[in-house]
């Protein structure tokens, strides 16, 4: 007979958020303030989690915005997160960490939109610089398609980064756009040496155009292409204290038609 177990677990959630306009010599204001609480009985874990977004209009130019965001964020673990399995001969055993704390984020937030016309078409472009403090990370382990986590709380890291995106109709009637990213992302773990988190793309290029065929509008061509910086990898069957090396780089090419019927 295999063996049993029963889990129950009860999780409260309540939150809070209000909006605020205002004018000044300046240009427009516009507050988003907001408040989460959450209480999961399975680990005795409270979190509050506030946070807060500033948008400016200038009155030099309405066409620009500009919006500054901050606040404390947190991911409560799923099941996979806080299961720790081991295995002893042809024995498996797996146990729950009950002591297992929700990751933990400060996030600070800075960004910019700009509208413009082009050849009378409407075009936008934004961008938005961000660093993130991570704290009570659970790392993990990818084995080919599978993720092994570590079952603990036990690294730290950060995040930081640019995006930028330019969208706009480049053909009249349709809808393109191009972005490119940076980022920096890292972690420690145990108190360890600083090694790339498993998502540290570097860098990222994508291009998304549509396009109508020539003498008609029902047929529409669309191409979508990305070229990306290779994640991190090492050797195999090794923790991810040995994960340094950087794979090559992603690239990929998608092209798509449809036809209108009605």
């Amino acid at each position: 007979n295999l063996p049993k177990q029963k889990t129950r677990s009860t999780r409260l959630s309540a939150y809070v958020q209000d909006t605020y306009r205002m004018a000044s010599p300046l240009g427009l204001w516009t507050l988003n303030a907001g408040l989460r609480m959450a209480y999961w009985d399975w680990n005795r874990e409270l979190i509050v989690s506030p946070r807060a977004s500033i948008g400016l209009v200038p009155a030099f130019n309405e066409d620009f915005t500009f919006r500054f965001a901050t606040g404390l964020y947190y991911q409560a673990p799923f099941y996979k997160e806080f299961r720790d399995t081991t295995t002893t001969g042809h024995t498996t055993t797996v146990t729950l960490n009950r002591d297992i704390k929700s990751q933990r984020s400060i996030q600070v937030v800075g960004a910019m939109d700009y509208q413009f016309r082009v050849w009378d078409r409407p075009f936008k472009f934004t961008s938005e610089v961000y660093y993130k403090a991570l704290s009570n990370l659970i790392p993990y382990n990818i084995d080919n398609v599978r993720i092994v986590y570590y079952g603990e709380n036990c690294a730290k890291g950060y995040a930081t980064g640019l995006d930028m995106k330019l969208f706009g109709e480049f053909v009249p009637g349709t809808d393109s756009w191009l972005t490119f990213s940076v980022m920096d992302t890292k972690e420690r773990i145990n108190g360890g040496d600083w090694i790339p988190r498993p998502t540290n793309s570097r860098f990222c290029a994508s291009l998304y155009f549509t396009d109508f065929f020539p003498g008609t509008d029902r047929w529409k061509m669309s191409l979508q292409g990305t070229y990306a910086d290779g994640l991190p990898f090492g050797p195999p069957h090794t923790g991810r204290e040995k994960h340094t090396f950087n794979a090559p780089a992603y690239k990929r090419v998608d092209i798509g038609m449809s036809y209108r019927l009605l």
